[in-house]
């Protein structure tokens, strides 16, 4: 079995390799491999990395049942059962040669921060009751400070921010439900409630750009992830899994 070179990490911009045979290779370490083969179809096809596809982890999904579908087409001797698995391969190849050409542009990402815009001018009008000739009913000026974690958050990070940026979005969106759940017990005011989500959104900001860089711990992530938990609770990092669908980031893929 030839040796190959498998890259610990692709963080850094100098990456670390080891020598290992194929069989001894983990499914993680498989897994990388094909992320970093495919990471590199997409940059010579498309022009453009992984993550600035529209769907990536669709990429790596296709990429692994193909891998998967040809080493069964191999294993098997079966006629009727190799025209089949031939028909799945094309079927799957067809779809996965799109989704390496569905670029995310620049134009849909100017898209969601004007959704973002459009929506916070429209909570403004909600919770300061401020529509012309119109008195609106409590439901919508509470609405109108939900819409930072219905919309405003979501647009903001559906366009593919920085590391940083997106760690603060993140945050605000785990913490801006509970500003929006617990303050109405304190003040009924809508317009208060507003502006301390609108806090809370800066405080994540400040908090995610100014916080210490976490050194790498050689193996393709931050050290304080080599930890149980890397000091973040399992459950916010499995709402950040969620939240992460669709962008590659649940699927191993980092910048």
């Amino acid at each position: 079995m030839d040796n190959i070179k498998l890259p610990i990490s692709h963080r850094n911009s100098i990456s670390i390799y080891a020598t290992k045979t194929e069989e001894n290779l983990s499914d993680e370490e498989k897994d990388f491999l094909l992320i970093e083969r495919v990471e590199k179809e997409v940059l010579a096809e498309s022009g453009v990395s992984l993550e600035d596809l529209i769907n990536p982890s669709r990429v790596i999904n296709l990429s692994r049942d193909v891998v998967r579908l040809t080493q069964q087409l191999e294993d098997t001797s079966s006629a009727s059962e190799k025209n089949e698995l031939s028909a799945k391969i094309e079927k799957k190849t067809k779809d996965l040669n799109i989704e390496k050409r569905a670029v995310f542009r620049g134009w849909l990402k100017n898209l969601f921060i004007g959704q973002s815009v459009l929506a916070g001018a429209a909570s403004i009008l909600m919770v300061y009751d401020a529509v012309p000739n119109t008195s609106l009913p409590l439901a919508v000026r509470v609405l109108g400070f939900w819409m930072w974690w219905l919309f405003i958050i979501p647009s903001l990070r559906a366009r593919k921010p920085s590391a940083q940026e997106k760690e603060a979005l993140n945050w605000a969106f785990l913490a801006s439900p509970l500003v929006s759940v617990s303050l109405p017990s304190v003040t009924r005011d809508t317009v208060i409630i507003w502006w301390a989500n609108a806090a809370v959104v800066l405080a994540c900001y400040v908090w995610a750009f100014n916080r210490p860089t976490v050194p790498d711990s050689g193996e393709g992530r931050p050290a304080e992830e080599e930890k149980e938990g890397g000091g973040v609770p399992k459950v916010l990092r499995q709402a950040w899994k969620a939240l992460d669908y669709g962008s590659g980031q649940e699927r191993g893929l980092r910048k």
